[in-house]
């Protein structure tokens, strides 16, 4: 709808956003989690529009506020376009698996992230925010929780949920020790 327009996501985001955005013809910008941070980049970079997986959402015409029912609209707009199920037009999304969060009660962040760090040394690494470290096929995110003292947070995304399943084992396995 808007070609070359700026997109806001975090690194928290399944593969299946930068993908969209870039078939779309949008520019994918990769940021930290957290609405405060996210409207500030956007302000910043007049960013068109922003989401979180936590559900929040933002929009230049809206001053970059949350905007819920501009996604709704949009949402039922295609809806009656296409004369399709809520089921039907997700399905392209649903490309990847994602384990969703897991969370463990930890003090020693640092030490845990590094750990981690040094047992998957072999990807692309990005220290926005925590720890992501992305494979060809998988990949991860590792950070302690913006509200929530003494919680680190992992998520695992890959493209056949047996790998996903695997490396969520590996991981939980490497941060509970």
């Amino acid at each position: 709808e808007n070609p070359g327009e700026k997109i806001i996501y975090t690194v928290r985001a399944s593969r299946i956003i930068p993908e969209v955005i870039k078939k779309n013809r949008g520019e994918g910008v990769l940021w930290r989690i957290g609405h405060s941070v996210i409207k500030r980049k956007m302000r910043k970079e007049n960013i068109l529009f922003g989401g979180e997986t936590s559900s929040h959402y933002y929009h230049k015409r809206h001053y970059f506020s949350e905007a819920p029912f501009f996604v709704l609209f949009k949402v039922l707009e295609e809806l009656s376009r296409s004369q399709k199920k809520i089921s039907q037009l997700t399905a392209p999304f649903q490309k990847y698996y994602y384990s969703g969060e897991i969370e463990f009660r930890i003090s020693n962040f640092e030490e845990k992230i590094e750990k981690v760090q040094e047992y998957y040394k072999g990807g692309k690494e990005n220290r926005l925010d925590g720890l992501r470290v992305d494979f060809k096929d998988w990949w991860f995110l590792i950070r302690p929780s913006g509200t929530e003292e003494g919680l680190l947070k992992l998520v695992v995304e890959a493209e056949r949920k047996d790998l996903m399943e695997q490396k969520k084992k590996e991981l939980t396995k490497i941060i509970s020790t």
